[in-house]
This record gives structure tokens, sequence and C-alpha cells, in this order.
């Protein structure tokens, strides 16, 4: 990439997952960070599976209730504190969440919530649902049945994700 000025800049993402753009200064004969994303939890994935990213808590990368960290590393993501049984799983609703990646999303129409985390709960390999209202009384249900990655938390706005949990890990992670 080239700027206006001649100078030779390069984009490169950084070990923190954050994009950055560093520009080549021929008189120091060296490059200097220009501009960065200070946003971390712009890069996909930046936290590992069942972990979300939000700016507005002291830790970028939190685990979802009944998750634990892999590693001390943040970014690595989180594990299940115990296996789904199945039967007698609960869910946690993480409120205000930009929706994980679809890669293992399954879309379907559905009545209400309740019907969709029905669905959810007859699946033993779902690991999540959603429910989005498009016309009056009827609505899409996405669920998931994969790890959970890529999702974000924001102050306003986003869908209210329910993950499924052990009953015994309510309130733990």
């Amino acid at each position: 990439m080239t700027t206006n000025h001649g100078n030779i800049s390069r984009l490169r993402l950084g070990p923190e997952g954050v994009y950055e753009v560093y520009t080549w200064f021929s008189e120091h004969r060296e490059w200097k960070l220009s501009w960065s994303v200070n946003d971390s939890c712009f890069s996909s994935s930046h936290c590992g599976s069942y972990s979300f990213c939000s700016k507005y808590t002291a830790r970028r990368c939190n685990c979802i209730e009944g998750f634990t960290q892999k590693l001390d590393n943040r970014l690595t993501g989180c594990a299940r504190v115990t296996k789904m049984s199945c039967n007698q799983d609960k869910f946690t609703t993480l409120p205000n969440m930009k929706l994980p990646n679809d890669s293992d999303a399954y879309e379907r129409w559905s009545s209400d919530l309740q019907d969709c985390e029905e669905n959810c709960l007859i699946n033993c390999q779902c690991t999540a649902y959603t429910f989005v209202e498009s016309r009056k009384g009827q609505g899409k249900c996405v669920t998931w049945s994969g790890e959970l990655e890529d999702m974000r938390n924001y102050t306003s706005g986003g869908h209210d994700l329910h993950v499924r949990i052990a009953p015994t890990d309510h309130g733990v992670g």
C-alpha cells in the first residue's frame, strides 16, 4: 500500500488479534505504527471458543457461564466445566450479543421462544439457540451444534443467545 505522500505502508494482524498499519520512514530506515484498531473485539474469533469479547468489562475475553478458561492466555477460549447431559441441561442467557459464526448454525421457522428452546433441548448436539421474531406470531429459530466462536457483547442491540449448560454449572464461570 502506498500513501499519497509516497510512503509505503503495510497492514498486519498483531499478536493480540488487532489490525495495525505500519508506515516506512526512509529517513529513520524503520517501520513505525501509524494506525491500529483500538477495539480488539473487532477481530474475528478474538477470544476463542465459548468466550465472548466485551470492551465494556475489565477483561476483554469472558467465559460463558458454565465454562472455564482453557489456559492462562484468554485468547485460547474456554471449555465446559461439566459435559452436556442432554436430558437435564439448562440454558444461560447472554443478552445483546453478536451471534456466533454460522458454520454450525441451522435455521427453521418457529412459533415462539419456548418452541425454539424445546427444539434445542431434544437435539443433544444443540449447543445454543436464539429466536428472531420476523412476523407477528412467527420467527426464526437459529440453533448451533458446534463450538461457539466469534461472539461479542454490545451495550445494546444484538440478540439474546441461550447457551446450553449442565444444571450444576449455573452460576459457574
